[in-house]
C-alpha cells in the first residue's frame, strides 16, 4: 500500500501537484481531487488505505493491499 502511495505521490509531482512536507495526506487528497477530479474515488480509496497502513497499529490484510492495487490500475487507466 505505501509502495502504491509513493508511486501516486511521484506521478502527481511529476505533473505539478507535489505534497509539501507539512501536508497530511488528508490534507494532500484536497490537491489530488484538482489534479484528477475525474478520480476522485480512487483517490480518496488510496488515501485511506495509506494511512490506515501507515499509522495504524494492526497489519494491512491482504484483502485491503488487492483493493488498493485495483485503485491504482484503475486510476492509471484514468490517467493515460
Amino acid at each position: 500500500v505505501r509502495r502504491i502511495y509513493r508511486q501516486l505521490l511521484n506521478r502527481a509531482a511529476s505533473e505539478g501537484f507535489p505534497r509539501h512536507a507539512s501536508q497530511t495526506p488528508g490534507e494532500y487528497l484536497h490537491t489530488l481531487i484538482q489534479w484528477r477530479p475525474e478520480a476522485h474515488g480512487e483517490l480518496s480509496f488510496i488515501t485511506e488505505a495509506y494511512v490506515l497502513a501507515r499509522y495504524s497499529q494492526s497489519l494491512t490484510a491482504k484483502e485491503a493491499l488487492e483493493s488498493t492495487a485495483q485503485a491504482w490500475d484503475r486510476l492509471k487507466r484514468l490517467l493515460r
